[in-house]
């Protein structure tokens, strides 16, 4: 890319919807900051609808840095 260059590369959303279903399916938290685009605001952040902002719980953080994952 030359110095000065604004592109963005595009999302496929077939990959995004998998990980969050996978992410519903274990019950897991998923962040989904943009869609893409030239500008933050260009691709907005709604997939399928809803933003997601989910993180994790704090007990589920404690448990990762810990390595107690039972």
């Amino acid at each position: 890319m030359r110095a000065g260059l604004r592109t963005h590369r595009s999302l496929a959303l077939t990959w995004v919807r998998d990980i969050r279903d996978r992410c519903v399916d274990l019950r897991g938290a998923l962040f989904f900051k943009q869609v893409g685009g030239l500008t933050p605001k260009a691709g907005g952040r709604l997939l399928d609808g809803r933003t997601w902002d989910e993180y994790p719980s704090t007990a589920a953080v404690e448990g990762c840095e810990t390595g107690d994952f039972a």
